[in-house]
């Protein structure tokens, strides 16, 4: 290495200009390439995998439609049907989405008219015999649900195929037992009403001057799907069931409900 540099001090320093910028330009050009290579590599990638929303979970009124088409009616608990006092009302709801294998489904609500809330695993028929709910189609309702925040691509829509018969309503089924709900604060009539319990800071912080009724109870259960292998959409059908007794009033202010899901 030393005769290299012997040789070098010797030469003119014309020829010693030019072997230092050949040498730095080869450098430059080692350190360029591999980089420019690997950038266009990248924006190769980023054209080739489209830009895709998060995977969506929807809450919507049954068969699929709006959530705004949702609605729990008011209810009267002196109501009668053919003579007899009725105790119960049911509500159909579906949760749908796309490449989600588990999720879990959210209630909670206050406790001002002590109605008992369950939930049941539904199944969609095209006749009312044993119905257990029904539910009239909106005549604007879709199957489609948005995806993203510009409705007018249709990239991000999620659309699903009826599966029932032609016709002005859908019936809904109970399936099997009633969804088994963990309460995260209290019991299914009562909500811990403690200043200090972390769900009740979470809901009204430092204030202690909240009436017990008001507190909401908050319970979920977990659910896993049954997503299509073709399409990877599911939607999953649900019956909230609202449950009284002799003793409830009318004369009581409006509870409220909530319904939420949540990706695992």
């Amino acid at each position: 290495m030393s005769k290299v540099f012997d040789r070098f001090d010797k030469l003119p320093r014309k020829q010693k200009m030019q072997i230092v910028v050949s040498v730095t330009l080869a450098v430059a050009l080692l350190i360029t390439i591999p980089s420019y290579a690997w950038f266009y590599s990248q924006r190769k990638a980023a054209e080739m995998f489209k830009v895709k929303y998060p995977n969506s979970l929807y809450i919507n009124a049954a068969h699929r439609e709006d959530r705004k088409f949702f609605e729990l009616a008011e209810i009267d608990v002196d109501e009668e049907v053919n003579g007899q006092r009725i105790y119960k009302k049911r509500y159909a709801f579906s949760v749908s989405g796309e490449s989600t294998e588990h999720y879990t489904l959210q209630l909670a609500y206050t406790t001002n008219n002590k109605f008992t809330y369950n939930i049941y695993k539904a199944n969609e028929i095209a006749s009312s015999a044993n119905a257990d709910a029904e539910h009239l189609i909106h005549p604007n309702a879709a199957d489609e649900e948005n995806v993203g925040p510009n409705e007018n691509q249709p990239e991000n829509k999620l659309i699903f195929n009826d599966e029932i018969a032609a016709g002005n309503y859908a019936y809904y089924s109970v399936a099997g037992k009633k969804l088994t709900l963990t309460y995260k604060n209290g019991t299914a009539t009562q909500a811990i009403t403690n200043p200090t319990d972390p769900y009740y800071i979470k809901t009204y912080g430092s204030n202690t001057n909240v009436h017990e009724d008001s507190v909401p109870v908050y319970c979920q259960v977990n659910i896993d799907t049954s997503i299509d292998p073709n399409t990877k959409q599911f939607c999953d059908y649900y019956i909230l069931e609202v449950e009284w007794n002799e003793n409830s009033k009318n004369n009581k202010e409006t509870d409220l409900v909530y319904l939420a899901v949540e990706r695992k």
